[in-house]
């Protein structure tokens, strides 16, 4: 293939277009993020994002040379011009974080765009899960981005950072047996996820308890209670761990969890724990706590709810803000040039520079609607100037993060919905 000289217009193009292609990029990562957190039982299931970024001019250009694009159709042809990958534990997680990730209002799937190789995997033994998605900006010149969405498992991303890099860059030079190692491998960890997969199955297993009338709390009538309040089988693990508190207690007849379990208790549990979280609460936690409910009331249960979403709340944000307040200067001249762009690195990291800083200062909030971050300007100022005990009387850090393209949203609301609530 004849390597073409990169047009300037290109240049210009892609230059105009990344403020806006960063602040996707960080709004983007912190919906992923809102929505990972809303997977149930956050006690199997482990989903980290570990990569996220946009593509550089120079990878688009190989990219519509080696596919051909006309230099003017570039743009429109891309579809991972941002891209982020995620790593979970289990292969199910895949799929349903995928659905979780769609419910979210502003990322529209891509028709036809899902690329399963994990069903499918390549000749070399690659296996992932990837589909494209349109994130809907809020900016009238470019009001949806093509995303690229690539999830996989633990081991499968071990495989690619082993193997994959590897194999790629040599492609057809490669030596067949060594593509047959790779491929091996690849099958070797294939297997070892379908085991790693029995093993969360037989955790979480699920069967059909035994119908009758037996009102005495065994594994069976609480199965049954469990089905008739969440509409699912429940998980082996949790009727033998309520049946164990439920001893512990004294309870004994089934009717005593049939009330701890009214929809007026369920709706009190939901609403104290996602004010100590912003989470949704997961099923399992709420029947944890029915024998609790049953002996000492639900008050005392909705205490014991709100201690325990806020313990896991804490233990996040404690992790994440302290590997982030690492990162801020010593002194306020220090972090006012820290907050400002000085490298072509620094302008790509700009907004979700703020949006880290804002978080750790609690200046952001979530849309109430989709769940992008709100940055609250005169919060973040105000907070900032008590961390580093000064004043900032030419208000620069306002300046700073209202020029940085976060979003300052309109209340509760993103400018997204701001903008669009008379549609509603």
């Amino acid at each position: 293939m004849k390597t073409m000289k990169r047009p300037e217009f290109l240049e210009e193009e892609y230059t105009s277009l990344q403020p806006i292609l960063n602040k996707c990029l960080a709004e983007l990562k912190r919906v992923i993020a809102t929505q990972i957190k809303k997977i149930e039982n956050p006690e199997l299931v482990r989903i980290r994002l570990t990569e996220a970024r946009v593509k550089s001019l120079a990878s688009l250009w190989r990219k519509a040379q080696k596919n051909e694009w006309k230099p003017h159709d570039i743009f429109k042809e891309v579809y991972d011009i941002i891209g982020v990958r995620i790593v979970c534990a289990n292969i199910e997680d895949i799929y349903r974080l995928r659905e979780l990730l769609l419910s979210n209002p502003r990322i529209k799937e891509i028709p036809n765009s899902e690329e399963d190789r994990i069903k499918n995997p390549t000749e070399s033994g690659y296996r992932d899960y990837k589909f494209y998605v349109l994130y809907e900006t809020g900016d009238s010149q470019h009001p949806s981005i093509k995303c690229e969405i690539q999830i996989r498992t633990t081991l499968q991303d071990s495989w690619a950072t082993l193997t994959h890099k590897d194999i790629y860059k040599e492609g057809d030079s490669l030596p067949k047996s060594l593509k047959k190692l790779s491929y091996r491998l690849s099958e070797l960890l294939c297997v070892a996820d379908q085991i790693a997969q029995d093993i969360r199955n037989e955790i979480s297993s699920k069967k059909e308890p035994l119908k009758h009338g037996d009102k005495k709390i065994n594994e069976d009538s609480l199965g049954l209670l469990y089905k008739k309040t969440f509409k699912v089988l429940p998980p082996d693990y949790l009727t033998r761990l309520v049946r164990n508190k439920c001893e512990e207690l004294g309870i004994i007849n089934i009717r005593r969890l049939e009330e701890a379990l009214s929809s007026k208790h369920r709706r009190r549990l939901r609403n104290a724990y996602a004010k100590a979280t912003g989470w949704n609460i997961y099923d399992d936690l709420i029947f944890g706590v029915s024998p609790l409910i049953a002996t000492c009331g639900i008050k005392i249960a909705v205490d014991a709810v709100t201690k325990h979403g806020t313990r896991e709340w804490e233990d996040a944000d404690r992790i994440y803000k302290n590997e982030i307040m690492s990162e801020l200067p010593e002194t306020f001249q220090g972090f006012l040039d820290y907050l400002e762009p000085h490298t072509k690195d620094d302008l790509c990291d700009f907004p979700d520079r703020i949006y880290r800083v804002a978080e750790i200062f609690d200046a952001t909030k979530g849309c109430f609607i989709c769940g992008a971050p709100i940055v609250d300007e005169e919060l973040f100022s105000q907070n900032a100037q008590e961390h580093y005990g000064v004043e900032d009387m030419e208000g620069q850090i306002e300046s700073i993060v209202l020029h940085s393209g976060v979003d300052v949203g309109d209340g509760s609301l993103c400018s997204y919905h701001a903008d669009h609530s008379d549609d509603d």
